[in-house]
C-alpha cells in the first residue's frame, strides 16, 4: 500500500530545485598575469620559463600567468635586426624592499612593482616587464655608442629609483622582520644598499657586452 507523501515535504524539495538553479556561479581563481612588453613593439616574439614551466615564443605583447610557471622567469625576447634580449622577472620585494634585498631577492629593474592587475597589495607577481631590445647593427660608431648611451641611462635611472624606495623606507621603517632596531638599522641598511649596488654594476656589465657585440657595417 502506497503512502500519500506529504505536501510540505514536496514543497521543500521545490524549493531546494529552486534555489540551486539560481545559485550564483562560484567565482573561478584569480590567476595573477604578467603583462610582458617590448620596445620596439613591432615583429618581437618573446619565450618565457619558469621554475616550474615554459612557453614558446608568442608575438609581443604578451601576458604570463606568472606564479603558475614559477618565479624567476626568464623572458627572452628577440626581432629582427635585434639582438636577443633577456630579463629576469623576479617576484616584488616583500614585505619591505630592505628586508627582501637582506634575504637575498634579486630586483628586476624593468620591472613596474606595483602587484599585477585584480591582486592585492601583498602579491608577489608584478604587473609588467618592458623588455628593450638592443639593436645588432649600426652605420657607424656614433650612433652606436648614442643608442647604448640611452639603455644605460635608464637602467642607471631604475637602479636608482630602487635604492630610493630602499632609503625611504630605512628612513621610516625602523623594525622589519630580521629584528632591525635603531643600533642595528643603519649597518643592515648599508648592506641592502650594497645588494642593490652589486646588482646594478652586473646589469651594466650585461649592457656592456651586448654593446661591444653590435656591430658598425
Amino acid at each position: 500500500m502506497s503512502r500519500a507523501v506529504p505536501l510540505a515535504f514536496v514543497a521543500v524539495l521545490l524549493l531546494a530545485a529552486c534555489a540551486e538553479k539560481h545559485k550564483a556561479p562560484v567565482a573561478a581563481p584569480l590567476v595573477e598575469r604578467t603583462l610582458i612588453a617590448t620596445d620596439p613593439p613591432v615583429n618581437a616574439k618573446c619565450r618565457v620559463k619558469g621554475v616550474h614551466g615554459w612557453r614558446d615564443a608568442a608575438p609581443a605583447p604578451l601576458t604570463i600567468p606568472t606564479l603558475r610557471l614559477g618565479l624567476p622567469i626568464v623572458v627572452t625576447c628577440e626581432a629582427p635586426g635585434h639582438l636577443p634580449t633577456t630579463e629576469i622577472l623576479y617576484q616584488r620585494p616583500l614585505p619591505r624592499m630592505i628586508d627582501a634585498l637582506l634575504a637575498g631577492t634579486k630586483l628586476s629593474p624593468m620591472v613596474d612593482l606595483v602587484p599585477a592587475p585584480g591582486a592585492g597589495p601583498d602579491s608577489r607577481v608584478p604587473a609588467r616587464m618592458l623588455v628593450r631590445l638592443r639593436r645588432i647593427a649600426f652605420e657607424a660608431p656614433a650612433p652606436r655608442e648614442a643608442f647604448y648611451d640611452r639603455l644605460k641611462t635608464e637602467r642607471v635611472a631604475r637602479w636608482q629609483g630602487l635604492l630610493a624606495g630602499a632609503e625611504l623606507e630605512c628612513r621610516v621603517e625602523p623594525i622589519s622582520q630580521f629584528g632591525i632596531s635603531a643600533v642595528s638599522l643603519p649597518t643592515l641598511c648599508a648592506q641592502a644598499y650594497r645588494a642593490i649596488a652589486d646588482q646594478r654594476d652586473a646589469d651594466l656589465r650585461a649592457l656592456e657586452i651586448d654593446r661591444r657585440r653590435a656591430t658598425i657595417r
